[in-house]
C-alpha cells in the first residue's frame, strides 16, 4: 500500500524534478553547454523520457488525490505521515533544530493540504483536480525533506562533532550540508504549494477549449 501511494509521486514529481536538474547542469556551461562534446545535454534528452515515458504530471496527481489517498480509508497516507513526524523525535536529532524545524513546518503544510484535498475530492471536484498538480509536488517535496532528514539523524548517530566539522569537506559534512540546504528552503516550498491549492479553479475552469 505504501508502494501504491508513493508510485504516483515517483513517477510524477521526480520525473519533473530530474528533467530540471539537468537543465540546471547544463546551464553550469552556459552556452557551451549545448554542444555535444560535454555530455550533458544527453543526460537532459534521456531524462526527458522519463516524463514522458511515466504519463503527464496531471494523470499521475489524479491517481494520487483519487485512488491513493483513499487507500485504507485513509489510514495508508494517515500512517506515512505518522512516520515522518516520528523520525522528528530521532534521538540523533535531538537539540538540532534547523534540521527538524523545517520539516516540521512542512508536515503541518502537507497534514492541512490533505485534510483540504480529501473533502474537496468529493465536495469540490474541480477543485481538487486543479489543485492536485501542486499536492503531488507537496507530497514529493516533503517527503524528500523527510528522507533528508533521516540522512542527518543516520550521520550524526556517530558522533558528536560530526554536526561541527565546518571545515571537514568529507562524506558526512557534505550530506548534513546538503541536508541542510535542501530543508531550509523546504517549508518556504511547502507554503507556496499549499497556498497554490487554494486558489479559484474558476478561473482555470472558464476557459473554452478554443482559449486553450
Amino acid at each position: 500500500d505504501l508502494a501504491a501511494l508513493l508510485a504516483p509521486v515517483v513517477k510524477g514529481m521526480l520525473a519533473e524534478q530530474a528533467y530540471d536538474n539537468t537543465v540546471d547542469a547544463q546551464r553550469v556551461f552556459g552556452g557551451y553547454g549545448y554542444i555535444s562534446e560535454t555530455g550533458v545535454e544527453q543526460f537532459v534528452r534521456d531524462v526527458r523520457v522519463a516524463a514522458i515515458g511515466e504519463g503527464v504530471t496531471a494523470v499521475q496527481a489524479m491517481d494520487l488525490i483519487r485512488r491513493k489517498l483513499p487507500l485504507n480509508n485513509g489510514g495508508t497516507v494517515s500512517g506515512f505521515l505518522r512516520n515522518m513526524e516520528t523520525t522528528l523525535q530521532d534521538s540523533a536529532l535531538a537539540g538540532q533544530h534547523r534540521y527538524t524545524d523545517p520539516l516540521h513546518k512542512a508536515i503541518k503544510e502537507l497534514v492541512s493540504a490533505t485534510e483540504w484535498i480529501n473533502g474537496a475530492v468529493c465536495a469540490e471536484p474541480d477543485a481538487a483536480a486543479a489543485a492536485a498538480v501542486d499536492y503531488l509536488h507537496l507530497f514529493g517535496r516533503v517527503a524528500l525533506g523527510w528522507i533528508w532528514l533521516r540522512i542527518a539523524a543516520a550521520v550524526l548517530q556517530r558522533g558528536p562533532g560530526t554536526a561541527t566539522e565546518a571545515t571537514d569537506h568529507g562524506p558526512s559534512a557534505t550530506r548534513l550540508a546538503l541536508a541542510r540546504f535542501y530543508l531550509d528552503r523546504l517549508p518556504a516550498e511547502s507554503a507556496l504549494r499549499h497556498s497554490r491549492m487554494r486558489l479559484d479553479p474558476t478561473i482555470l475552469a472558464d476557459l473554452t477549449d478554443r482559449q486553450f
